[in-house]
C-alpha cells in the first residue's frame, strides 16, 4: 500500500512505530528482521463486507437467537413467585434453612449436582482458593429458597478470578440452567473476555453525560426491555468492579430493583462482584472506598452525593469474601521470576523494597555507561 492512500491518523500511527524502531535498533536492541513496521502499510481485506444496516440487522438476529438459546431450559413463574422467579413471602410460615452450603465440606442434596460439582473442579484444574470461591456460588445455587448472595471475588490479575466465574458458566450449562447466571462489567473489552455484557446495554443504564438525549419518556419501555432480558435470572457477575463507582453500583442496585418491583437491594438479585482495587478506578466519579464519600445522608446532601452515599452503603452489605492469592500465570518460575513478581506486587501498593529496586536495575538493558 502506498504510503499517501492511507489515513492522516493511520499514517501519524505508523510514523511513531518507525521512530521507535529506529530508537530501537540504533540501541541495539532490535533487528531488521523482527522490526514490527516493516509490513507497517500492508492492506487489510475483510473476508466478509457488509453494509451498516446488514450488520446491524445480523446483531439483532443474533441476539434474539441467543436470548431464545439461553432460555430454553426456563420455565416460567408459577403464581407463587414474583416476575423474577423469587418466591413471594408468606406470612405466619418460617422456613429454618441450613447455613453449611458455607462450608466446603456441605453437600447438596441431589447426587447428580455434588458430582457435577467435584467434575467441574478438576476439569477447570481449580486450587483450594478457586474452588472455595467456586463451591460458594454453587452451594448456595443448589439451596432451597437461600438468602440473597452478596459476594465479592478479589485478587490480583493472574490469581484466576475468570476461571472461577468460567467454572460457575459451566456448573449452570451442565445443569440446563445457563438462563440463571449472566456476565457483566463496566467496559466493553472486559466483558468480551467472559463473553459478557456490558451492563450498561444489559441493564437499559445510560450515562449522565450523554447530551441531547432524552431518555425519561422510554423510560417504561427500557425497563420492560430489560425485565425479559432478565427472565429467570437469578445471578449476576459483574468483573473489574475497581472501575466502578460507588454512585454506578446505586445505579445497577436501582435498575434492578425497577425492574423487579422489589425494594430490596439488587432487587433481591444475588449478585458477585469481581476485581482489583489496586487497577483503573472509575473514571470521573469516587470508588468505593472513597474517603471523600459520607457513610450517612443528610437534607443537605445533593442528589448525586445522595447516590454515592448509597453506593457506598450497599458496598457494605457485600460480606461473602474471597480472595485470591496464588498466581496461577506463574506456578513454575525461576529466581528471576520470583523477583520480579515480588516487585510487581510490592508497585502495586507503592512499597517497593531497595531490594526490588536494585533488582529492577539489573534487568535495564542500556549500552549506555552507568557514568
Amino acid at each position: 500500500m502506498d504510503y499517501e492512500e492511507v489515513g492522516k491518523t493511520y499514517r501519524h500511527e505508523v510514523d511513531c512505530k518507525l521512530a521507535v524502531d529506529n530508537l530501537l535498533k540504533s540501541s541495539g536492541l532490535l533487528s531488521d528482521a523482527a522490526s514490527p513496521a516493516n509490513n507497517a502499510y500492508e492492506r487489510f481485506v475483510p473476508s466478509i463486507t457488509k453494509t451498516h444496516t446488514a450488520w446491524a440487522a445480523l446483531i439483532k438476529s443474533e441476539r434474539s437467537r441467543l436470548f431464545k438459546e439461553k432460555l430454553s431450559g426456563y420455565v416460567p413463574p408459577s403464581d407463587e413467585e414474583d416476575v423474577a422467579g423469587f418466591s413471594r413471602s408468606r406470612e405466619n410460615e418460617v422456613r429454618v434453612l441450613s447455613s453449611d452450603y458455607l462450608l466446603r465440606s456441605y453437600r447438596a442434596n441431589i447426587q447428580e449436582q455434588n458430582d457435577a460439582v467435584d467434575r467441574i473442579v478438576v476439569q477447570f484444574t481449580l486450587n483450594e482458593e478457586q474452588e472455595r470461591a467456586f463451591r460458594i456460588i454453587a452451594n448456595h445455587a443448589s439451596s432451597l429458597a437461600p438468602d440473597q448472595l452478596r459476594m465479592h471475588l478479589g485478587g490480583m490479575g493472574g490469581t484466576g478470578k475468570s476461571q472461577v466465574i468460567k467454572a460457575v458458566v459451566k456448573m449452570f450449562e451442565m445443569r440446563g440452567e445457563s438462563h440463571r447466571f449472566i456476565v457483566l462489567a463496566p467496559t466493553g473489552t472486559a466483558a468480551a473476555l467472559l463473553n459478557g455484557s456490558t451492563y450498561h446495554s444489559a441493564l437499559g443504564i445510560h450515562s449522565r453525560s450523554d447530551k441531547g438525549q432524552d431518555f425519561s419518556r422510554n423510560e417504561g419501555a427500557i425497563i420492560n426491555d430489560v425485565r425479559s432480558r432478565l427472565q429467570g435470572v437469578r445471578y449476576i457477575f459483574i468483573d473489574e468492579i475497581s472501575m466502578l463507582s460507588s454512585r454506578d453500583l446505586f445505579a445497577i442496585s436501582q435498575r434492578l430493583s425497577q425492574v423487579f418491583n422489589n425494594d430490596t437491594v439488587f432487587g433481591g438479585m444475588s449478585m458477585i462482584l469481581a476485581g482489583d482495587f489496586a487497577q483503573l478506578p472509575p473514571v470521573g466519579n469516587l470508588p468505593f472506598y472513597s474517603p471523600g464519600i459520607k457513610n450517612t445522608q443528610d437534607a443537605r446532601m445533593r442528589p448525586s452525593d445522595q447516590e454515592a452515599t448509597l453506593g457506598k452503603i450497599f458496598w457494605h452489605q457485600f460480606t461473602t469474601v474471597v480472595i485470591l492469592k496464588q498466581n496461577m500465570r506463574q506456578i513454575t518460575q525461576s529466581e528471576n521470576d520470583s523477583k520480579l513478581r515480588t516487585a510487581l506486587e510490592n508497585m502495586r501498593y507503592a512499597s517497593c523494597t531497595q531490594a526490588d529496586i536494585d533488582y529492577l536495575n539489573s534487568r535495564v538493558a542500556s549500552k549506555l555507561s552507568k557514568n
